[in-house]
């Protein structure tokens, strides 16, 4: 399972499994099926009173089959798959899109897409599940299946900031939302946070104290285990090749050439006409593009927001506080 905040580089990470033959790949299943039931902000405590719904909800998740979930581009070729069932799928998932973009994606919700399994290699494949909704879920997620591999996408704090500013400015994303939620979370009460101080952030400030605060969260509640592993997008855009074998490795993959043919693929790409959603995208553009977007005022405000936090001495750690 793959977990980050919003605009850390989850969705790239999501595809470079999704490219490998043996995955199937459901990309925010629980932005689908939403489960209000079970806290977002799940604390160490309630571990035990959610391990049931936890439970069922994960199932649910598992047998998501909407286009949004399990229709996102590029289709890759997979060895449970025949040559005539992929291309009858992507038909299926062109014209569906093709459908939502002309009559409107509300209007044609709940779209499912048809698995196309070969019934012969279907328990070859490993289901791979992302999410930017659930990140501080994991340890309750890890409790339900411990033999889950859990992967935590951490980004720049500058970059992230950066890439939401840019959302809001293009009418994409929310400014100051969550802020009654993280407020309550115990990590946010140690540091003395209460909703008026949010109230009182500047923007780079408040979207710091959410990527400062969830993050940490997940990392304290998981360290140390060996089904956890915490990847830096900066070193992933910086190796990709060399970094996602490792992570095959952790997660019992194999290495597969179609996946260093999408990572080369994205090294390639011309990012002239890119989207704020696009996915196939230079890497190493996407990695440094904040420093061009944030002035001086506006980088020091998110450093001097996290300096002493757990996720940043993590990019200390790693030379990577400047970059």
């Amino acid at each position: 399972m793959i977990f980050g905040s919003p605009r850390s580089g989850t969705t790239w990470l999501g595809k470079l499994f999704d490219s490998h033959p043996d995955v199937f790949y459901l990309h925010e299943p629980d932005s689908v099926l939403v489960d209000r039931d079970i806290p977002f902000q799940v604390n160490a405590a309630e571990l035990e009173t959610y391990l049931v719904p936890a439970t069922e909800y994960l199932s649910r998740l598992m047998d998501i089959r909407d286009i949004k979930a399990t229709g996102s581009l590029p289709i890759f070729r997979k060895n449970y798959r025949n040559p005539f069932m992929h291309m009858v799928r992507c038909g299926y998932v062109y014209s569906a899109k093709a459908l939502q973009r002309g009559i409107g994606a509300e209007k044609l919700r709940n779209i499912d897409v048809p698995d196309c399994f070969a019934e012969a290699k279907k328990a070859n494949c490993q289901l791979v599940i992302k999410s930017v909704n659930s990140l501080n879920r994991v340890s309750l997620f890890s409790a339900v299946r411990p033999e889950a591999r859990m992967l935590h996408l951490i980004r720049h704090p500058c970059g992230y900031v950066a890439s939401l500013l840019r959302g809001i400015r293009m009418n994409l994303l929310q400014g100051k939302s969550f802020m009654p939620a993280i407020s309550r979370m115990p990590e946010a009460k140690q540091r003395g946070f209460t909703l008026d101080y949010f109230k009182n952030l500047t923007i780079e400030e408040w979207f710091a104290c959410m990527w400062m605060i969830q993050n940490e969260k997940t990392m304290n509640e998981m360290h140390g285990k060996a089904c956890y592993k915490l990847v830096v997008y900066e070193e992933l855009c910086q190796d990709p090749v060399q970094l996602t074998r490792e992570l095959f490795e952790f997660s019992a993959l194999r290495w597969s050439s179609q996946t260093e043919a999408f990572i080369r693929r994205c090294q390639n790409a011309d990012d002239g006409k890119k989207s704020y959603f696009q996915i196939t995208r230079n890497p190493a553009n996407a990695v440094s593009r904040w420093k061009s977007e944030l002035d001086e005022g506006q980088i020091s405000r998110i450093i001097d927001f996290v300096s002493d936090s757990a996720p940043w001495r993590v990019f200390q750690d790693a030379g990577l506080s400047a970059d």
